[in-house]
């Protein structure tokens, strides 16, 4: 457990490719010492960084394997799939259907960014939409676009389909897994969309990564003493 805590810490970004209209950071931690949550920040081009979240089914060794296959098809693919991102998913779905059973699946959210033209352009395959916090408008509400029902390993010859949206200065956005918005307290009140929304607008004016500490330990707090119920992930970018 151990050598394989120490393998998936390898796997997460430890760099962040600069950008000049988006600062950014992220997080995961595991429930069990290793898990089936991802998230990675891919260089693709001049100006362009490539945003990804992914919840695998499971917990535990099993669920970090999936993870290691699904992050090496990501770098590998996305690529030469940026210019369609709903062509990436589908093929990351076509080989996951081919090398798992019907346990093994992923959610996943793959973004790309144009630092020039401050556009993100976005999949989000079975999993939770992101959530944009709007300066203009206060706490804002989930970006347009649904989530495709399917993530990638369900379904073969699953269609998805790729959605835009613009970070504008004071913009953020709240890319995350379920270990976040389910993790729930004593009372089994969930921590929810609007406290994770919250957290970050009251600290809007912090760097990307201190918010994101800042969040996860609210978590804990609301959570409280005890094991965590799962993966925790999450990605904060604000538009600069």
């Amino acid at each position: 457990m151990h050598i394989a805590q120490q393998v998936q810490a390898r796997l997460f970004p430890h760099e962040r490719p600069p950008l000049a209209t988006l600062e950014y950071a992220g997080v995961c931690r595991a429930a069990r010492g290793v898990g089936g949550d991802y998230y990675d920040f891919l260089a693709l081009g001049p100006g362009r960084v490539g945003l990804a979240v992914a919840d695998i089914a499971g917990k535990g060794l099993p669920a970090a394997l999936l993870m290691a296959s699904l992050q090496a098809l990501v770098r590998s693919h996305a690529p030469s799939h940026s210019h369609d991102l709903g062509a990436l998913a589908a093929e990351l779905n076509r080989h996951l259907c081919e090398s798992t059973d019907e346990a093994g699946f992923a959610t996943l959210f793959f973004g790309l960014y144009h630092d020039s033209s401050r556009e993100l352009r976005y999949v989000s395959a079975g999993h939770l939409e992101p959530i944009v916090l709007r300066r203009q408008a206060g706490v804002g509400p989930r970006s347009n676009g649904s989530a495709e029902v399917n993530g990638p390993g369900v379904l073969p010859g699953q269609v998805y389909q790729e959605h835009r949206t613009r970070l504008d200065p004071g913009d953020v956005l709240l890319l995350f897994s379920d270990g976040v918005t389910e993790a729930s307290d004593r009372s089994d009140d969930p921590f929810g969309d609007d406290r994770l929304a919250q957290a970050v607008s009251d600290r809007a004016d912090q760097p990307a990564d201190v918010v994101v500490r800042a969040v996860v330990e609210e978590l804990d707090r609301f959570t409280g003493a005890g094991a965590a119920q799962d993966d925790v992930t999450l990605i904060v970018a604000k538009g600069i």
